[in-house]
């Protein structure tokens, strides 16, 4: 089956349902579902190599406040971004949303609504802008809900990630070895990542997070690295324990094919791609993907809670 033709229509009516126009249910169908931890039986298990996790604080420098710097507000929640990465912003605040249990969904959560902005990118091509298959969202969820007895029983889906983010962040691994690990991540309600590049956790002033370089799709067996398709992920928490931040920026490189198409051109997906991709990712300078990952670190540091 074609990676770039299967359905995501179980987390599309999920998404829906749960009352958000997030980014993500604009993507193909490509970028929703299942990552590489489970191969098919009877499919020889490509076990993961040990990755190295580095650490990036936020300190001064020139790439806080490089270019004309914009603002987008949504709700309580503000994001400064700079002109020479992106072109505009568009922000919307969703209000929450319970969903009925007897409904049959399957794999979703309750939403308790929260700030979104969709940016457009500069390095955006002319497909991804008439697709709208570029990864540009930034989602900011609030973690305390006064209306609700219980938080964890009324978003369970959103407080499991709250959870995970909380134990990774106190334990700081310094490699990333397990086999069958994977980052919590909203995008992947209904699958997982098939890669993990520049893996990093990021101590800002007011969040702290990680970042990886990634690829969702539904079949980690066919992943190939290609700047249409390579997306930055942030996942963190506000240090005051207030929000969930959710961030899948497209990103690329000069040295990667401009699509999937043209990297087939050159490489073969499967499962052992899927496992060495890391390699290519890790050997490149922080400083040299499009957006670089300090401006991509420091728009997350842009972002203000009210």
């Amino acid at each position: 089956m074609s990676l770039k033709k299967i359905p995501g229509a179980t987390l599309l009516v999920v998404l829906l349902c749960a009352g958000l126009t997030m980014t993500l249910l604009r993507r193909r169908s490509a970028n929703i579902a299942s990552g590489p931890e489970k191969p098919p039986t009877g499919e020889e298990v490509i076990p993961r190599e040990s990755q190295n996790i580095a650490t990036w604080k936020a300190g001064p420098g020139s790439e806080s406040a490089a270019g004309d710097l914009r603002e987008c507000k949504a709700g309580p929640v503000t994001l400064r971004f700079s002109a020479q990465d992106y072109t505009g912003c568009k922000s919307y605040s969703h209000e929450k949303a319970l969903l009925d249990p007897t409904d049959g969904a399957i794999g979703g959560y309750d939403s308790p609504g929260g700030a979104e902005f969709e940016l457009t990118g500069v390095a955006e091509t002319e497909e991804q802008k008439k697709s709208g298959t570029s990864w540009n969202s930034i989602q900011v969820f609030p973690l305390t809900d006064p209306t609700v007895s219980d938080y964890g029983k009324a978003y369970p889906y959103i407080s499991g990630i709250r959870d995970r983010l909380k134990e990774l962040f106190r334990t700081r691994p310094k490699t990333l070895v397990e086999p069958g690990f994977d980052f919590p991540d909203l995008a992947t309600a209904d699958g997982g990542h098939d890669f993990y590049g520049k893996v990093t956790f990021v101590e800002l002033p007011t969040i702290e997070g990680v970042s990886f370089l990634t690829r969702i799709s539904q079949e980690a067996e066919s992943a190939l690295l290609d700047n249409e398709d390579l997306i930055f992920d942030f996942q963190g928490l506000t240090r005051d324990g207030r929000y969930y931040v959710c961030a899948h920026l497209s990103i690329g490189h000069p040295s990667l094919p401009k699509n999937y198409e043209e990297a087939k051109k050159t490489a073969t997906p499967s499962w052992a791609y899927a496992r060495r991709a890391h390699r290519q990712l890790d050997a490149l300078e922080d400083s040299s993907y499009q957006p670089s990952l300090p401006r991509l670190w420091r728009l997350m540091d842009s972002l203000s809670m009210q």
